[in-house]
């Protein structure tokens, strides 16, 4: 049975990072069911765990009981952390100086980014991301944030729909890195 948890272990994150890889928009031979645009080293995980730790979803691993694997992540960063990182500094910028939700400039909330949102493959269509939103909007809004935002490539619509589906809004668009990107935001407020 699949289950959600914040990373404890190292070997976590390196499992965060091996499923990354594997869906980069460059490793795909296939792109209709969805891709990653940004690459995280393993200090950025590590660093970004610190204070705003990932949603991981695991999977039992073998005959072991004990053991389990990675299949589905959602990645956060603060303020602080997001300007600080040489990928997220622009779009985080951005967004900070003139997008706005429910008529409100998101500087002016308590925001998440969330970094990336990725399932494996193989466990595509079994709930897992509803599984890693819940936990990933339930930590954070007892952490005190307003609003979760983050971006998604234009390119993608399967990811847009996915997370249209689950609630998120669109509020702009940003052009950013080469790339043309849907901000997304959702309230943390009023979600369950």
């Amino acid at each position: 049975m699949i289950h959600t948890k914040l990373p404890t272990t190292p070997s976590e994150l390196e499992q965060i990072r091996a499923l990354m890889l594997a869906n980069m928009k460059q490793n795909l031979d296939n792109l209709d069911q969805g891709f990653l645009s940004v690459e995280y080293s393993m200090q950025d995980l590590i660093q970004f765990n610190e204070t705003t730790p990932a949603i991981i979803a695991v999977a039992p691993s073998g005959s072991d009981a004990s053991s389990s694997v990675v299949v589905g992540y959602a990645l956060a960063a603060d303020m602080h952390a997001a300007l600080a990182h040489h990928l997220l500094k622009e779009a985080t910028q951005e967004v900070y100086d003139r997008c706005s939700f429910n008529g409100k400039p998101i500087r002016d909330s308590k925001f998440v980014v969330m970094g990336q949102v990725c399932v494996a493959k193989e466990f595509r269509g079994q709930g897992v991301l509803q599984q890693l939103y819940s936990l990933f909007l339930s930590t954070y809004k007892e952490r005190g944030y307003d609003l979760v935002e983050t971006e998604v490539s234009k390119a993608n619509e399967r990811s847009l729909r996915a997370h249209v589906k689950t609630g998120w809004v669109v509020v702009d668009s940003l052009t950013v890195e080469g790339g043309e990107w849907h901000v997304i935001a959702l309230d943390l407020k009023s979600s369950k």
